[in-house]
C-alpha cells in the first residue's frame, strides 16, 4: 500500500454479547435475530484487554450487541480501567439507567445509538416502544455522572431532511458529538442505500457544515466518488483511511476471534503481536491497493478515501479490481483535477 497511508490501529473494540433488546432494521449483524446469542467469558475478555494494552492500544470499546446487558459489566469496566484511560462503551440506552449506576466511574465516554431523531421514526427503525425517551434518559445518566456522551446515527433514507435535528438534540447535552455514520452492506442487504441518497445527504451534511462551521462528516468508508463533484465527499465523508478499522481500530468478537471490522468478520490467525496482527494474509488483503482499480489507486484523494468500505457484501468487481458499489470510477477521473484546483496543483491530497 501507500507509504502515505498510516495503519496505526490505538483502539480495540470487544463485543462482550450479542445479546440485545432492540430490533433495529439497520443492524447489519442482526443480532436480535440470532436463536444462540453468543456471550464472552471474563477470562477471554481479560486475555484480549492484556495483549491491546501491551500492544500500545491506548482505547478500549466494549459493544456488542447491548453491553449492559452483559452479566459481569462492573468485572470487565474494572479490569478495562486498571489497564486503558479511555474506557467508551457503545449502548442503545434501551434500559433502566440505574442499571449503569455500579459502572459509570469506570466509564470515559458513551456512545448511544441514534438512529432518527423523533418519537414516531425513532420507535419504527429499532422495534422499541418510546425508544428516543430511553435513548435521551441514558444520555442524561452518563451526562450527569461526568461521562463523555456522542450520539452514533446510522444514517437512512429516512433520515434525509432530518439532520438538523440530531444536532438539536445534541445541544442539551454540552460538549455531546454527534457521528453520522454510512448504513453498512450485510449479508441480508448488499445494497441499503443508493447513489441518489447518498447524494442527497453529502448536500444537506455540507450545507450543515456551512451553516454551523462544523466539521460533521459522514463516517465508515464512504467513497469520496460516491458523490458529484468528488470535492463534495472529500468535505462531508470521513474516508476509510480516517475512521476505520484496521487504520484506526481493531475489533474482538464474542467468541474471541480477532476481525479487522464490524463488517470484515473474516478472523485474523497470526497475532502474537500487532506486527503480526497487521502483517496477516486476512488484514493486509482488506489494505492492500492492488486490490483497487488502478484509477482508484492514482486518485488524488487516496490517502484519505482509501476506495471506501472493504466489506465483501459492499464490493462490486470493475475492469481491474473490486470497489465500493457507491464509487464511481468515471468521477474518479477527474478527481486529481478536482485536487490540483483544491489545492493550487501541488500541495498533496485533500482534507
Amino acid at each position: 500500500m501507500p507509504a502515505s497511508l498510516k495503519v496505526i490501529p490505538r483502539e480495540i473494540k470487544v463485543e462482550i454479547t450479542e445479546r440485545c433488546n432492540g430490533k433495529c432494521s439497520f443492524c447489519h449483524n442482526q443480532y436480535h435475530a440470532k436463536r444462540v446469542p453468543q456471550t464472552m467469558s471474563v477470562s477471554m475478555f481479560e486475555k484480549w484487554a492484556n495483549w491491546a494494552s501491551k500492544n500500545g492500544f491506548t482505547a478500549i470499546r466494549l459493544t456488542g450487541g447491548e453491553p449492559v446487558l452483559y452479566p459481569h459489566l462492573l468485572e470487565i469496566c474494572k479490569i478495562a480501567r486498571g489497564l486503558f484511560a479511555d474506557v467508551r462503551i457503545n449502548t442503545s440506552g434501551f434500559y433502566q439507567t440505574h442499571l449503569l449506576d455500579a459502572v459509570l466511574a469506570y466509564l470515559d465516554m458513551a456512545l448511544i445509538s441514534l438512529p432518527l431523531p423523533e418519537t414516531t421514526s425513532c420507535d419504527a427503525i429499532t422495534g422499541v416502544k418510546s425508544s428516543l425517551k430511553k435513548k435521551l434518559n441514558a444520555a442524561k445518566h452518563f451526562h450527569s455522572s461526568g461521562v463523555s456522551v456522542s450520539f452514533l446515527s446510522v444514517l437512512t433514507p429516512a433520515s434525509i431532511g432530518k439532520m438538523r435535528k440530531y444536532l438539536d438534540i445534541c445541544q442539551k447535552f454540552s460538549g455531546a458529538e454527534w457521528i453520522p455514520l454510512r448504513m453498512e452492506s450485510s449479508r441480508v442487504d448488499r445494497r441499503p442505500i443508493s447513489s441518489a441518497d447518498m447524494q442527497r445527504m453529502a448536500e444537506e451534511l455540507d450545507s450543515i457544515q456551512r451553516e454551523n462551521n462544523s466539521t460533521v462528516v459522514l463516517g465508515l468508508a464512504v467513497p469520496f466518488c460516491a458523490v458529484s463533484p468528488v470535492e463534495l465527499g472529500s468535505r462531508v465523508f470521513s474516508g476509510r483511511a480516517n475512521d476505520c478499522g484496521p487504520f484506526q481500530s481493531l475489533t474482538v468478537t464474542p467468541t474471541g476471534e480477532l476481525i479487522s471490522c464490524y463488517s470484515c468478520r473474516a478472523p485474523v490467525r497470526n497475532m502474537s503481536t500487532l506486527e503480526h496482527v497487521l502483517s496477516d494474509a486476512v488484514i493486509v488483503k482488506k489494505m492492500a491497493d492492488t486490490q483497487l482499480p488502478s484509477v482508484c489507486r492514482t486518485c488524488g484523494y487516496y490517502r484519505n478515501c482509501a476506495g471506501g468500505c472493504r466489506s465483501p457484501w459492499a464490493l462490486k468487481k470493475y475492469e481491474d479490481g473490486v470497489l465500493d458499489y457507491l464509487a464511481n470510477p468515471s468521477r474518479i477521473r477527474n478527481a486529481l483535477l478536482e485536487v490540483c484546483a483544491v489545492n493550487s496543483c501541488g500541495r498533496g491530497g485533500a482534507r
